[in-house]
């Protein structure tokens, strides 16, 4: 499907995936270099605000995208709506891994996971059960909250990226 309302047309298809018995609602943005970004959104941000700009970009530059809601989220499956379980989100992460691995396209080798906010905080946790993974970016909150910039300790430093806190 070409998207409209945009200066820009990206092709994408409205896909799904099973995870734990739930369909889980993707999009997946064909690519044109083998690799493929999987990401969705903050803990319980849906992906149409929470993925879609920065899907638009890996796209841009090539790579094969899949933007995901998480199950009970968004047009996911599972009752009851708008729960948000980490168990289950993490579940959702390894069952979007597996189904990207066979996206028409799409080198298994040269999956990257990626997301913001608590779910940036999954990424770490997906990363380290998924060693064949190509990459894996997380986006924690810049800082604690009501707290200036620089009042916070530059400590936590890790191999796949920062927290402070």
């Amino acid at each position: 499907m070409t998207e409209q309302g945009t200066t820009e047309s990206v092709e994408r298809a409205k896909v799904r995936f099973v995870s734990g018995g739930t369909e889980c609602a993707a999009w997946h943005y064909p690519g044109t270099n083998g690799a493929c970004v999987i990401m969705t959104g903050g803990g319980g941000v849906i992906k149409e605000p929470g993925t879609d700009l920065f899907a638009r970009r890996f796209h841009d530059a090539g790579f094969s995208v899949l933007a995901f809601d998480y199950r009970r989220l968004g047009e996911s499956g599972g009752q009851p709506r708008q729960i948000v379980r980490i168990k289950e989100q993490l579940a959702d992460w390894q069952a979007a891994i597996g189904f990207a691995a066979v996206l028409p396209g799409a080198d298994p080798a040269r999956i990257a996971i990626w997301s913001f906010s608590a779910s940036g905080g999954h990424v770490f946790r997906v990363a380290a059960r998924n060693p064949q993974l190509a990459a894996a970016i997380g986006r924690g909150r810049d800082r604690p909250y009501g707290r200036p910039p620089a009042q916070i300790p530059a400590s936590g430093t890790t191999a796949l990226g920062s927290y402070h806190g």
